[in-house]
């Protein structure tokens, strides 16, 4: 729903112009795929940091689209012309790019969890698209992976004692959260 709604949004802002999306690097490029997958098929302009990173992903195998440095006499053209374009820039440029003329500006977060698509003012919007696995995600992940030994992150809330015992339980696989709220158990300390 998430990818969907994303891709009607930019499909939106693209009948009025130029449309930016902020976020972090990983996710730009998977939203350029989703992009694409979803039928955008407008020209993808991007700054350095961020075109290397893509041309690294589609060496991997990422199908990203069309995209242009900003460097590039065609982008430029783009730009000057306010043509239909999707610009992607990480978080940290927000302030800088604040005041080009953009039909929209889009940016995606996996904070964004009180809706899926969120307007923060005219024009502006927090898509909550995580990168994160989620529960299943996780089982079936190291579940593939068949490891001898799973260390689950236990730090912010707890929830790495839940994985941990479900890995067990499940897949009957050795697995312990670190921290642990209880003593180091023995079979931990077998381990290591």
């Amino acid at each position: 729903e998430v990818e969907e709604r994303l891709v009607e949004l930019v499909r939106s802002g693209l009948r009025e112009g130029p449309v930016y999306i902020f976020g972090y690097h990983g996710k730009l490029q998977e939203v350029m795929q989703i992009l694409v997958d979803g039928g955008i098929w407008a020209p993808f302009v991007l700054p350095p940091k961020v075109y290397e990173v893509t041309r690294v992903c589609e060496r991997y195998g990422m199908i990203v689209g069309d995209y242009v440095p900003t460097w590039s006499d065609e982008a430029r053209e783009l730009v000057s012309r306010g043509e239909p374009y999707v610009a992607f820039y990480h978080t940290s440029s927000y302030g800088r790019v604040r005041g080009r003329r953009a039909a929209m500006r889009i940016t995606v977060s996996g904070w964004e969890l009180s809706r899926p698509v969120r307007e923060v003012r005219k024009g502006e919007y927090i898509v909550g698209l995580s990168d994160h696995a989620d529960f299943r995600g996780l089982l079936a992940y190291v579940e593939e992976c068949r490891p001898k030994l799973v260390i689950t992150d236990n730090y912010r809330m707890g929830s790495g004692a839940v994985l941990a015992e479900e890995i067990r339980r499940r897949l009957g696989i050795p697995a312990f959260p670190m921290p642990s709220r209880t003593p180091v158990r023995r079979d931990l300390a077998e381990w290591l």
